[in-house]
């Protein structure tokens, strides 16, 4: 009987430690966290040969510092390089997209901007932008 006892003595203490492990240790506490406040913005009608700049703003809702590692953008469009750019938690920054339409181009188009942080939840987010490129004046 007295084994027994001490058996689940043991077992019980082992569980307790093992729940306090898991469960307290870990970035589940302290992570980064990036918001924000719109991944999508559309132009409307323009004009091909005009620039387009666009601020895409974000905070860092976590309780760890939130690393922005990479901006990638493809062609036509460029995000600001922020690579390196640290916010503490609360912390409010700002991504500028500039989208250079080529003169030949017409119709909706749609580009991409990649944001690559420590944000444990989404690593990439991806920022659009949209126009709808009417013909040019002669």
């Amino acid at each position: 009987m007295r084994k027994i006892f001490l058996f689940l003595k043991f077992f019980v203490i082992f569980l307790i430690g093992w729940i306090f492990f898991f469960c307290f240790s870990g970035p589940s506490f302290a992570q980064s966290s990036i918001k924000f406040k719109e991944v999508y913005y559309d132009f409307g009608e323009i004009e091909a040969h005009k620039p387009l700049i666009h601020n895409f703003e974000y905070e860092n809702t976590g309780k760890d510092a939130l690393t922005i590692t990479k901006v990638k953008s493809g062609c036509n469009c460029r995000g600001k390089n922020l690579a390196g750019r640290k916010l503490q938690p609360g912390e409010k920054g700002k991504i500028e997209v500039l989208y250079r339409p080529s003169p030949d181009m017409e119709g909706r188009q749609e580009r991409r901007v990649l944001v690559h942080s420590n944000d444990p939840d989404f690593p990439i987010i991806k920022l659009t932008v949209l126009a709808k490129i009417g013909k040019n004046p002669p």
